[in-house]
């Protein structure tokens, strides 16, 4: 299997509901099929409601159509490489699959993690994927504020921690689960059957024992686990202490399409051991792929690894990457003895810059880029 694989080998069944299904029966099924997403047809196009849409609710009477967005839908002919690419940039586990104007089903990130574990990729270092020092909740930190980053990072993983060490998960689907009606929490809620309140403590809902690999772990290790449990995350652990966390986004990224073929991009510097290099080359090319997303002008890409021996044979990292376009030269820098860590640095300091962007009648307006 490779990239170029197109996907009618990976069919699998699809779960589509009515615009007018409630919010209630929708969480209902996602927790009876382990569903992440849900799907509606209307004529040509294809929404899409999600966990994280529904987080969004308060009245568990709230209706599919005021909650879908419009996706694009694959068909028989795509690549899984392109698959891998929608849903990342989509931040959805499942695509449609049309044939002519009908949905014959869908390709799911699962079926994509063993695309990736029959590949070479499958021996990557876990950490060469993950993504460094995760947002976590403290067990006693109230679900409003874990709904909340949920809603704003765009996230569906949040480790919870217990006087600084991993003790559980929550995640946005086990959230959910607690929202229906005949799982209210506590007896302010049992006379409010519609109204979801999330006023109460994480430690009354998440899940103990939560999955975890370790730093040295490999990409296949851990894609086993994903399949074998229907994980959908690692914790990535040294220890007792948190290194990152790995989700089916971040291994289906392997498989993604590379951006913009036609810029100049270059990295310098790269270390000597292969997986290292292969994960710095990648990481580069996320911020390539976020950068591109925002502005289509690029032109030129250029990534420098400068390494210094310290004590104990560790190597001390400084990175920095220029990005220039058709109007501008942005450079990020940032060093330390993890280039795992430094490239995610890098990546998030690239989605804080201040995008400038012309608006129609005002000049020059801005927007901060989440």
């Amino acid at each position: 299997m490779s990239k170029d694989k197109k996907i009618q080998d990976l069919l699998e069944d699809i779960p589509l509901i009515s615009p007018n299904t409630e919010v209630s029966r929708i969480i209902g099924l996602m927790k009876e099929k382990g569903y992440y997403e849900v799907f509606i047809q209307e004529g040509d196009k294809v929404a899409c409601v999600n966990a994280r849409e529904l987080l969004k609710v308060r009245d568990l009477s709230t209706k599919a159509s005021t909650l879908k967005f419009y996706i694009p839908a694959l068909s028989l002919k795509d690549t899984v490489s392109r698959a891998a690419s929608l849903m990342s940039q989509y931040r959805l586990r499942a695509l449609p699959i049309k044939e002519e104007r009908n949905i014959i089903g869908m390709v799911s990130a699962f079926k994509l993690c063993e695309v990736v574990k029959s590949t070479p990729m499958s021996n990557y270092l876990i950490k060469s994927i993950m993504t460094s020092n995760p947002i976590s909740l403290d067990i006693d930190d109230k679900v409003s504020k874990a709904r909340s980053l949920m809603l704003r990072r765009k996230i569906d993983h949040l480790p919870i921690t217990q006087e600084g060490k991993l003790v559980g998960i929550l995640t946005s689907s086990l959230l959910l689960s607690y929202l229906l009606p005949s799982q209210k929490i506590g007896p302010r809620e049992r006379g409010a059957e519609k109204e979801v309140r999330f006023d109460f403590p994480v430690k009354r809902i998440y899940q103990p024992n939560p999955n975890t690999c370790d730093i040295k772990d490999k990409v296949g290790k851990v894609i086993d686990n994903f399949l074998k449990e229907k994980f959908t995350y690692s914790i990535v652990v040294f220890g007792q202490e948190i290194q990152g966390i790995v989700t089916l986004r971040d291994v289906i990224s392997l498989l993604e399409e590379k951006a913009i073929e036609d810029i100049g991009s270059y990295i310098v510097g790269l270390p000597s051991d292969p997986f290292e290099a292969e994960m710095a080359k990648m990481k580069f090319q996320r911020i390539i792929n976020f950068f591109t997303k925002i502005f289509p002008n690029l032109l030129e890409a250029r990534a420098v690894i400068k390494s210094n021996k310290m004590g104990q044979g560790r190597n001390r990292y400084e990175v920095s990457v220029n990005l220039v376009t058709t109007s501008n030269s942005y450079t990020f820098s940032s060093l330390g003895y993890d280039l795992s860590v430094i490239f995610d640095t890098l990546i998030n300091r690239v989605k804080r810059i201040p995008i400038k962007e012309k608006s129609d009648r005002k000049g020059i307006s801005y927007r901060k880029v989440e």
